[in-house]
Order: structure tokens, then C-alpha cells, then sequence
């Protein structure tokens, strides 16, 4: 758990445009921090007002799904869909919309500084431990310290607490010697901190490890504490015409228009991310409304912070067939259960 960090600029650039859909509603950002501007603005009057409305007709809808015995896969979502709502015209939830806002659009690449091998201390994800000085003494130290009790069994070095126990083991790698401090702490996250505090500035391994391949002697990093980081130049990603004529091909050998009359892809042009298909001028008059009882505006806002959405179809879903963030709406079309 940290921030990841390549030697390989192809590789920083790969992954930045990856999800570059995954941001905020465009240029609606300022607009929706000018009408929000506090917690008591956003529940009273602003986006938070309609949300609340949204809760009881989303719970009334979730009724109705229950009596017509809807899948309970269906069912789970909308209800998770539901909570996160609740939580979202929450002082809390409004904070962290808030903060999504503010944040600049689109995925970023950075430039950073980060310390040498000479200035930081790195765990090496791939050799095993005894190749590796005195790191198993160091976290052996810093487990002390926090009131694990030490035992020597068999050349191997055990610590216990509250019924966890962690085995430091001279051949152990790296990437095995943090699943084993990640599980006894309850978490990855926990095990950086733990790592961070006692003087580790990271874990470093090849680069293009995890491909199965190597990029010369370059080297990827994941850095424990953003402190580490100097952030040195950073480029934003956004969705490129590669993306969307790599889609138009596949619409054009799965399923291309027959006609000039239906709505369908016919052109690259046609293609939007959902984030360009929200911030379209067709759609400028219903920004902010609830598609339908089974897909509110809190949902599509939740997509593009998480850069995923469930969909559905009247026909079986693959390569080329239409679908839709609606349940009610692909059930209307198929007039029965919707895949």
C-alpha cells in the first residue's frame, strides 16, 4: 500500500491513461462548488436538498423490488447504491465530495523526486531476507516497541500479540515478509504505516516485474509515505481518439448500423466517455436529475469517481450490444428480467 513509482516513463504514462475517464463532472466542477459551497448551502438548498428527496423514492423503489422477487444480486446493489447515498448527504460525505471536486480533473502523471537507495531504505520485493542487512532486526525492533513478545524458534524470529503472530523468516522474500506483516496488522495500509515509521521509505522491485518481463536495470517503487515524494512536473490524461476508434472498430465488427434512422455509433464522433456524454448540451437541461426510480444522479456521480457502473441489456451482454446504467430501462425494453 502506497503511491507507486516507475523508473520507465511508458509505464507511469500507460498507467495514468488506463481510466482516464475516472474524474469529476468536467466543467461542471466549479459550478457545483459555487452552489455548494458549505454543509448547511448543500443540505438545505443545494445538491444535498434533492439527494434526500432521492432517498425516499429509492427506498420505495427497493420495496417494489422486493415484492416482485427481483434477483437478490439486483436487490444487494440498490441497496448498497441506497447507502452509499445516505452516507453521501452526510457532513462527511459532503466533505469528501467536496474534496473530489476540488481535485483536478482526469488521471495526472507526475514527475517526482523520490530518495535514492543511498538516501531512503528500500525492501527488496524479491530477495530473500538474509540478502538483505539488517531489515528483519529493524522491524523486529519496531514490533518490540509496540508490545509484541519475541520468541527464537528454530532460527526463525516469532512475535505475538492479542492472538496475531508474525513469522520474520531469513529466507523469506520481501513481497512474503510484507503479506506477513500486512495480515497480522489487518491491512496493507497498516503495514506501510508500520514500515514508514520504523524507517522504510518503500518496497522496490524490477520494472514490468509483474508482466513477466524487465525493463533493463530500471526499477519500480511503491513509497509508503507521500512525504517521500517530490512532486517535479505533471501531465493530465483524458480520453484520446486512440480510445475511441479502438471502440468504433469493435462496433463496426460486432454489431454496426443498418440504417441512417436508428440512434447508433456511426462515427468516432458518436463516442463519449460518460463524463462527455454528461457534459453534452442534449443533456444540459436534465444535469442533476434522476434518469429513473433505478439509476438518481447520486449513482452517475458515484461512476465517475469510481470509474465503474453496473449495466443492463434486454439481450445478452457482449461486444457491441446496447446497455444501460438503468435497470427499468433495459426491463421496459426486454419486458422481462434484464441481464
Amino acid at each position: 500500500w502506497g503511491t507507486y513509482v516507475t523508473d520507465v516513463e511508458g509505464i507511469g504514462r500507460k498507467y495514468a491513461g488506463l481510466r482516464a475517464d475516472d474524474s469529476p463532472i468536467g466543467a461542471a466542477t466549479m459550478k457545483w462548488i459555487e452552489e455548494n459551497p458549505d454543509y448547511q448551502t448543500f443540505i438545505t438548498k443545494g445538491e444535498g436538498a434533492r439527494r434526500k428527496r432521492n432517498v425516499e423514492g429509492a427506498r420505495a423503489w427497493l420495496e417494489e423490488m422486493r415484492a416482485d422477487g427481483k434477483p437478490a444480486d439486483i436487490i444487494a446493489a440498490y441497496e448498497q447504491d441506497l447507502a452509499d447515498t445516505e452516507l453521501m448527504i452526510s457532513e462527511e460525505g459532503y466533505k469528501e465530495t467536496l474534496k473530489n471536486m476540488q481535485d483536478s480533473l482526469g488521471r495526472n502523471l507526475y514527475s517526482v523526486d523520490i530518495p535514492d537507495e543511498s538516501e531512503g531504505r528500500y525492501i527488496d520485493y524479491d530477495l530473500p531476507m538474509n540478502k538483505q542487512g539488517d531489515v528483519h532486526k529493524v522491524i523486529g525492533d519496531g514490533l518490540r516497541a509496540m508490545g509484541w513478545e519475541h520468541q527464537n524458534m528454530d532460527g526463525r524470529d516469532v512475535f505475538t500479540l492479542n492472538g496475531e503472530k508474525i513469522v520474520l523468516n531469513p529466507g523469506q522474500s520481501g513481497a512474503d515478509l510484507y503479506e506477513e506483516l500486512s495480515d497480522a496488522l489487518g491491512s496493507a495500509k497498516n503495514a506501510s504505516k508500520f514500515l514508514s515509521d520504523i524507517g522504510f521509505t518503500g518496497i522496490v522491485y524490477p520494472a514490468n516485474y509483474f508482466s513477466g518481463g524487465t525493463e533493463g536495470n530500471a526499477k519500480n517503487y511503491v513509497i509508503f509515505n507521500e512525504k517521500d515524494l517530490k512532486i517535479m512536473e505533471h501531465t493530465r490524461f483524458r480520453v484520446t481518439p486512440e480510445h475511441k476508434q479502438k471502440q468504433m472498430d469493435i462496433i463496426k465488427e460486432t454489431n454496426p448500423a443498418s440504417d441512417d434512422v436508428h440512434t447508433w455509433i456511426r462515427s468516432v464522433e458518436d463516442i463519449k466517455s460518460f463524463e462527455e456524454a454528461l457534459d453534452d448540451s442534449d443533456y444540459a437541461d436534465y444535469k442533476g436529475e434522476d434518469f429513473d426510480p433505478s439509476y438518481t444522479w447520486a449513482m452517475a456521480e458515484k461512476a465517475l469517481r469510481d470509474g465503474k457502473v453496473i449495466v443492463y441489456s434486454s439481450y445478452p451482454i457482449k461486444n457491441g450490444v446496447f446497455v444501460t446504467p438503468s435497470y427499468m430501462e433495459a426491463q421496459s425494453y426486454g419486458g422481462t428480467t434484464p441481464y
